[in-house]
């Protein structure tokens, strides 16, 4: 019984990760601005995600069947047409941001898992709280 405690202690312990957020791939003009939320969004010409290799330290949680990955996006880099036709540079925060299908990590550095270095996850569907702290699950 004791043993079955500590391996339940030691199984949700907390350790760090890095991770790259990355944008795929894709042509100027596949995006539109969205001056709501600050980003891109699909079907439009005037918004440019820019691609990225920004560092997040975030924190891992083993679970059953995977592990809890927190991060905190600290600011997003597009580009913006503006009415003339020409395109600025913009950056926003990253509290409050809608991921999409163009939208993800890949983590780099996890001494405690190693086995999890490399491994790509996508964020569509996921938003970032009023901090930029978004969570994700990896499965096995």
């Amino acid at each position: 019984m004791i043993l079955l405690a500590i391996f339940t202690l030691d199984l949700y312990a907390e350790t760090d990760c890095v991770c790259h957020r990355k944008v795929k791939e894709h042509e100027v003009g596949w995006w539109n601005w969205n001056q709501d939320c600050q980003c891109c969004y699909d079907n439009g010409v005037n918004c440019v995600k820019e691609p990225c290799n920004q560092r997040m330290g975030g924190s891992i949680i083993q679970l059953p069947g995977g592990y809890q990955l927190t991060l905190r996006l600290e600011t997003v880099d597009l580009k913006v047409k503006d009415q003339t036709g020409q395109w600025h540079p913009y950056q926003r925060h990253g509290n409050n941001y809608p991921f999409d299908w163009a939208d993800y990590i890949v983590i780099s550095e996890c001494l405690e898992f190693p086995h999890l270095v490399n491994r790509e996850v996508e964020l569509n569907g996921i938003v970032t709280d009023e901090n930029g702290y978004f969570t994700v699950f990896i499965s096995n």
